[in-house]
C-alpha cells in the first residue's frame, strides 16, 4: 500500500480498466459501469463514470461564460431540477462535434442570453472539471467583455427565468447567500477575479 506521501508525489496506483459496461444510453449522455483494478491490487467492479456523448480526446464537453458590461457580471437565475434549487449561474452548454471552443462560447452567449461579443473581446482563461469522480468532462471557461445586445432575453430553456447583471459585491453577497453554488461557475469568477487581466 501507498503512503500519503508515495501518494501526494504522484506515485499513485495505476488505474486499468478491465471492462466497461453501457447501463443507460440517453441522447445527450451515456452512463456506464466500468470494472477496473489498480496497480497495487485493489478492484471496483461497478465504478460509474457519466460520459457526454459529444466529447474530444481530452473530454472536451462543454463550455461556460462570464459575460462583462461596464464592470458587472451578467448571470441567469435557473430551477435546477436535480438540487430542487433556484439558483444564479453563468451561461452554459455543450461544445458541438467539430465546433472551435470560441465558437461555442459566443453561440452559448448569444443562445441563453441574447448577447453579442467581437472575438477580439472573448478571453479563454482556462479548463475546470465538474465533477472528476464520475463525469468523464471538461469544460472551457471564457470571459466575454464588453458585451452587447442582440437580441432582448427570452426565457427559452425550462427552469431559465431571468437574467441580470450584478456588480461584485454583488455577486460575493449572492455567493455567501448560497444562490451561487454551482462548481463551475465558481470557479470560473474565482479565475475572473484573481488571474483576469
Amino acid at each position: 500500500m501507498l503512503s500519503f506521501q508515495d501518494n501526494f508525489m504522484g506515485l499513485a496506483p495505476m488505474i486499468t480498466l478491465k471492462k466497461r459496461t453501457l447501463v443507460f444510453d440517453h441522447k445527450l449522455f451515456d452512463v456506464f459501469t466500468d470494472h477496473i483494478e489498480s496497480s497495487d491490487g485493489q478492484t471496483i467492479p461497478d465504478f460509474l463514470v457519466v460520459a457526454p456523448k459529444n466529447r474530444s480526446e481530452k473530454f472536451l464537453t462543454g463550455v461556460n461564460i462570464l459575460p462583462v458590461v461596464d464592470g458587472k457580471i451578467g448571470l441567469l437565475k435557473i430551477y435546477r431540477h436535480p438540487t430542487q434549487s433556484l439558483v444564479w449561474e453563468t451561461p452554459r452548454g455543450f461544445v458541438e462535434k467539430g465546433e472551435k471552443e470560441e465558437n461555442a462560447a459566443l453561440r452559448e452567449l448569444e443562445e441563453e442570453t441574447g448577447l453579442g461579443c467581437d472575438y477580439k473581446h472573448l478571453k479563454h482563461i482556462g479548463y475546470a472539471t465538474p465533477d472528476s469522480g464520475i463525469l468523464a468532462a471538461r469544460i472551457t471557461l471564457f470571459v466575454a467583455s464588453k458585451c452587447f445586445s442582440k437580441r432582448k432575453f427570452e426565457v427559452n430553456e425550462i427552469g431559465h427565468s431571468d437574467f441580470k447583471f450584478f456588480t461584485i459585491s454583488e455577486i460575493d453577497q449572492l455567493i455567501q447567500d448560497g444562490q451561487i453554488e454551482e462548481s463551475i461557475s465558481l470557479v470560473l469568477y474565482y479565475y475572473y477575479r484573481n488571474f483576469f487581466k
